[in-house]
């Protein structure tokens, strides 16, 4: 069990479309489709054992509404062509009241799939603190929410104390919020049933946006991918890395390898 505490999120005038406001939370990530209010997410990652399922509870202990607000909408791409820097990617902040009406809030908290980091079986959950009604523009943040993951105690083998240096890394201790706890437990024998478990596939197919503004070399921690939903388990022969442009005139997508 854990608490998350939120902060209190900020607003300021929309610069693009009067009478909206633009609304931040920090250490959350603000998603969305275009045209549509944002939804505010953080990932948190809760260690489990070898094997065995979970059962996920949340209990909302503190909430504070906000008022009645509009808020400015997520940006829609846009393409861009220079002669000189060639296609790139643009924002543009457009109103669509059918898209911005049709949002709904994502739950609370929400239970990823199991992956596997470095050999560490893991649960990603997603929080999203804010609740909006796009109707009345009724806004409120939860200040407090109590997270509970059960799960079956593993097995004495499993739990026995192994080596540190061998299995454990201090990354753990940043990436799970009961790092103590997974520290007990070996993975060892779930490597060797993964191994032969032909053509399993450890973890779902995923993509993770990457914004880059200027030329250059860039780096990306695996920590903060994984925590945008990167699939972990991902061999490095199968990684793709891939540019999204979009037609500034009909605003279609199309993908060209990098």
């Amino acid at each position: 069990m854990f608490r998350v505490s939120v902060p209190d999120p900020t607003l300021q005038p929309g610069a693009v479309i009067a009478n909206t406001e633009r609304i931040k939370l920090d250490g959350y990530d603000r998603l969305g489709d275009p045209g549509a209010p944002p939804t505010f997410s953080r990932v948190f990652f809760v260690g489990l054992p070898p094997e065995g399922n979970y059962s996920l509870t949340y209990r909302i202990v503190a909430t504070k509404p906000l008022g009645s607000h509009r808020l400015e909408p997520m940006a829609t791409p846009v393409g861009i062509v220079d002669e000189d820097l060639g296609a790139s990617l643009s924002e543009r902040v457009i109103w669509n009241e059918d898209v911005f009406l049709a949002y709904r809030d994502p739950a609370p908290v929400v239970a990823g799939e199991v992956v596997f980091i470095r050999h560490q079986r893991a649960l990603p959950l997603s929080i999203h603190p804010l609740a909006y009604d796009p109707v009345s523009g009724s806004l409120s943040v939860v200040k407090e929410i109590e997270v509970e993951v059960r799960f079956a105690a593993p097995r004495a083998a499993d739990a026995a104390p192994v080596a540190p240096e061998r299995h454990w890394n201090d990354f753990f201790g940043r990436l799970l919020v009961n790092a103590g706890q997974a520290r007990q437990w070996s993975p060892a024998g779930v490597v060797a049933r993964e191994r032969m478990g032909a053509g399993t596939t450890r973890v779902a197919p995923g993509a993770v946006k990457i914004r880059v503004y200027d030329t250059g070399i860039h780096g990306v921690r695996a920590s903060r991918a994984i925590a945008s939903g990167f699939p972990s388990g991902q061999s490095v022969d199968q990684l793709r890395l891939f540019r999204r442009l979009y037609d500034d005139v009909t605003l279609s997508p199309s993908e060209t390898d990098v």
